[in-house]
């Protein structure tokens, strides 16, 4: 499922709002009780594992589906919550310029090169269609042979890393460098 900042934002707030990570099968059995004890209408706990990224399953998660988990929270529905985003103070907006490499500029075969601290460093392989291949990792979790899918690397900002699959693994999600952001992005030659 495509991963916008206004579902993550929603995400966390369902975290925040019941004291619980979205971790494992007790937690989304615990969220939706919480949901259908709050309210008359409930959602699946499958529906919530979709929306988590726990299982694979729809591409975007259903108006009815956000509508009910904006309640939840407090707003009238989905826009309510959008617009509280948007009039929250809290939400940080920002320009910035960095070094970075898109994969609409690569080639397929092309390598990429990216470190983060404490001495994270590893190189990609580009397979084209936004997929990378893991060709060699130092002190980092990825493993050669890893593949996932990326958009851009960006210096001094953290690495979002979807569909990272890992041997026999479901595929989830993963962030490098996520206090520090990427030290280094290097095409190699």
């Amino acid at each position: 499922m495509k991963q916008t900042p206004e579902l993550a934002a929603l995400k966390e707030a369902l975290e925040k709002s019941v004291h619980r990570k979205m971790n494992g099968p007790t937690d989304y059995e615990f969220l939706s009780d919480a949901i259908k004890q709050k309210q008359k209408e409930g959602l699946n706990p499958t529906t919530l594992k979709r929306l988590w990224g726990y299982i694979s399953g729809a591409e975007a998660p259903r108006r009815s589906t956000l509508d009910i988990l904006s309640k939840f929270l407090g707003h009238e529905d989905w826009d309510g919550f959008l617009k509280y985003l948007a009039d929250n103070s809290e939400v940080e907006s920002s320009f910035f310029s960095a070094k970075r490499i898109d994969c609409k500029d690569l080639t397929v075969g092309d390598r990429i090169s990216v470190s983060w601290r404490p001495n994270r460093k590893c190189e990609f392989e580009y397979l084209g269609n936004a997929r990378f291949k893991v060709i060699s990792s130092l002190h980092a979790k990825l493993q050669p042979g890893d593949t996932f899918e990326c958009l851009s690397f960006v210096q001094n900002q953290p690495l979002y890393l979807t569909n990272l699959v890992q041997g026999e693994n479901e595929a989830v999600g993963y962030v490098a460098g996520a206090k520090g952001g990427l030290v280094m992005v290097e095409i190699e030659m």
